[in-house]
């Protein structure tokens, strides 16, 4: 041969391969491949596993396993009970269900009628586990829309890859549809496949790595048969006296297993003659080793298969209620979602694009009712769910199954004390008035005759007297009892700062937000505008009076009887400062929202002072905010502290003086002010002042702001 003839064909040679390499480019999933593979290729599938002395088809093994197939019908049999939804989750106010549309219909009937939906998520799961694979044909209408999906086994299935890495699905069909063979592109099919680490075109069972665990239980069972058709007991010799021809040996051999030979004859009598004798082999320890070796293989399975044994009730011999309860816990915790997610995930990839042209529908089996719990958990956790806020009494009953509630009332949300919607003033929710009615307001007065409980409910039904409405409600004992039970003073007055800081965060809360959403709609601002009437029509101290009272009411209550009862015991009695307590709830309101419009005015007349910004309104948006964020942050625990110290301090006078004790002393607390310094030890009679004009530590009504501000001092009584 020619030298040119040889270079010319190394140059072909090199062409070649160059080509096929740039081909791979077009085939990238090619290189996720441990063992290089043709880059146009057909891909099959194994379908059998080698056992002892024969081979056995995947599916087989389902039939004739009982702890696959249990395992199997059961991961399938959870999964086809779970809805499967689709969601919008581009809206910022949180995820959306889609309830209608072609990709819902489709979910809900996925061959158009020809297999119910159940049927057809279940066959899903078993096929996927099964063979390590499922798939899916996609069917269109005219306009090329996915109007069905038909199940397609994956024996019946190879896959080709061609020369451009373009994948095709040859499905094999049956006799009398032309030529048997079916090509459909990748876009037409729907592929779910398990990990397999020789080959991604193809799922891997989960039965290759028990191969040797089902050819072992596969032996078992086959030697166990075995034993109960060849005899009744393990292994019988029958002994002759004399030598017999091969023919006699095989007559007396029929003629025993005849009478006694297979388990229905287990028990029955052997006559003998002619000297013969019986001995019966017994098991040896390896095979009485049978029953745990099935046990060691049906651990095997549900390991492989990430199912807890109680799932399927087996392996319950050392098993307790709790170890039990966990492990079906554990069922919908971590054996069910890798399995949804991967059915989801092939769905969102292959399925949800044919609908949706954006990213944000996505396709979610729903867990929920597997993760709920049993009902008596459920009964005892909703409630508090209810009692907190966090759902409504409709809800609750979702979560059970019962039928919803008629009244609107069961669609709010409710918080703890007193059980009352969100956002209603706390003395009207406990006296049933919904505009901020007062202590009583909305209650009969002394003297005011009402209609009688009895039985009867005629005109002439007898009336009784009604006595004054006490403050003591099951709402304020209930705070008062969570205050008094600390084990000490200042772990009491934590607890009391708590409560007020509640309430008072709740009404600036409110007034917060009023502000906010006027600023917004009150329109443009310019230069030179009137700080004061721009902070008055933005808010009003009148308007937010009785709302920041109706908060005030129940901590104020509840802290004074907590701190009266620290001093006077049981005996103390609430209701006899009932005049006080109203009188400075109404006070401290309206001494709190009178601060209020004045930092307010104070925030905006700040954007006139030296330089003015360029945009007014923006500046005066922003300076709301500001104060706002000001307003529901450091001073509601400025404002919480000091109210509280305050009130406790009261209470405590008060119960010393319905106790008969004549004096107070001031005690002062680490790091006081001089001022305060001074006063420790000063004792007088306990309705005086002490010497600095106020009646105790705290009292915001006699000193200025920088002499309670902060103050830890306390009062001893005699």
């Amino acid at each position: 041969m020619a030298l040119s003839d040889i270079a010319a064909g190394v140059a072909s040679a090199l062409s070649t391969g160059a080509n096929r390499l740039r081909n791979a480019v077009f085939a990238p999933q090619a290189l996720a491949e441990p063992v290089p593979q043709l880059i146009d290729g057909y891909f099959y599938a194994a379908d059998s596993i080698k056992l002892i002395d024969r081979h056995v088809s995947y599916s087989a093994l389902y039939r004739a396993q009982p702890s696959v197939s249990a395992v199997i019908n059961k991961r399938a049999e959870l999964l086809a009970t779970l809805p499967v939804r689709v969601w919008d989750t581009a809206p910022a106010s949180g995820n959306i269900e889609e309830t209608s549309g072609p990709l819902i219909d489709l979910l809900r009937d996925p061959t158009d009628g020809m297999m119910p939906a159940w049927s057809f998520w279940r066959w899903l799961s078993a096929t996927k586990d099964i063979y390590g694979e499922a798939f899916a044909l996609k069917r269109r209408d005219a306009n090329g829309t996915v109007v069905r999906i038909d199940p397609v086994t994956p024996v019946r299935v190879a896959i080709e890859r061609d020369d451009q890495g373009h994948v095709n699905y040859i499905f094999t069909l049956a006799p009398g549809t032309g030529d048997g063979i079916l090509t459909a592109p990748e876009s037409d099919v729907i592929a779910w496949l398990n990990f397999n680490p020789g080959n991604i075109m193809r799922g891997m069972s989960q039965l290759e790595p028990l191969r040797a665990t089902l050819a072992a239980e596969d032996a078992a069972r086959r030697a166990n048969g075995s034993f109960w058709k060849n005899g009744a007991r393990p292994g019988t010799v029958i002994k002759h006296p004399g030598e017999l021809s091969q023919k006699a040996a095989d007559k007396i051999r029929a003629q025993y297993d005849s009478g006694h030979g297979g388990a229905d004859l287990t028990g029955s009598t052997a006559v003998l003659d002619e000297g013969m004798t019986v001995e019966q082999i017994q098991l040896t320890q390896e095979e009485a080793q049978y029953v745990e070796s099935r046990k060691l293989n049906l651990n095997e399975v549900c390991m492989v298969f990430d199912m807890p044994p109680a799932a399927i009730h087996a392996l319950l011999e050392k098993a307790s209620f709790t170890s039990s309860v966990e492990q079906l816990r554990s069922l919908g915790r971590d054996t069910m979602p890798p399995i949804v997610e991967s059915l989801a995930s092939a769905l969102q990839t292959q399925l949800v694009s044919e609908f949706y042209s954006d990213s944000a529908h996505v396709i979610r089996f729903g867990l929920d009712e597997m993760l709920r719990g049993d009902f008596e958990s459920l009964a005892k956790t909703l409630p508090e769910l209810v009692t907190s806020g966090t759902i409504t009494p409709n809800q609750a009953a979702t979560f059970l199954g019962l039928p919803l509630h008629d009244d609107p009332m069961a669609d709010r949300l409710f918080a703890n004390q007193a059980t009352q919607p969100l956002g209603t003033p706390v003395a009207a929710a406990m006296h049933g008035g919904g505009d901020g009615a007062g202590w009583g307001d909305d209650l009969p007065k002394e003297g005011e005759r009402v209609r009688s409980d009895a039985a009867t409910h005629d005109e002439d039904a007898g009336t009784r007297a009604v006595k004054p409405a006490s403050i003591r409600t099951r709402a304020v004992a209930g705070l008062s009892g969570q205050i008094t039970m600390k084990a000490d003073r200042a772990a009491m007055r934590a607890t009391a700062v708590k409560a007020m800081r509640a309430a008072v965060a709740a009404g600036f809360g409110r007034q917060a937000t009023a502000i906010r959403g006027a600023a917004k709609t009150w329109g443009s601002v310019d230069d030179d505008f009137d700080a004061a009437d721009l902070a008055a029509g933005l808010y009003s101290a009148a308007d937010w009076g009785e709302d920041l009272a109706g908060e005030l009411r129940k901590p104020t209550a509840s802290i004074v009887d907590a701190f009266g009862r620290r001093i006077a015991g049981a005996g103390f009695d609430v209701d006899k400062a009932k005049e006080w307590i109203a009188a400075s709830v109404k006070a401290a309101a309206d001494s709190m929202n009178s601060a209020t419009a004045d930092g307010l005015a104070a925030a905006l007349s700040s954007l006139l002072d030296g330089d003015k910004p360029d945009d007014m309104t923006a500046a005066m948006l922003d300076a709301v905010n500001a104060f706002t964020d000001e307003m529901t942050g450091a001073r509601v625990d400025q404002a919480a502290e000091t109210r509280a110290t305050f009130v406790s301090q009261f209470g405590e006078v008060e119960g010393a003086t319905q106790k008969g004790l004549a004096t107070k002393t001031w005690v002062t607390g680490p790091n006081p002010r001089s001022s305060h310094a001074q006063l420790d030890g000063e004792t007088v009679d306990v309705d005086d002042t002490f010497s600095n004009g106020m009646r105790w530590p705290c009292d915001i009504s006699a000193g200025d702001y920088d002499e309670v501000a902060g103050c830890n001092c306390t009062l001893s009584f005699d």
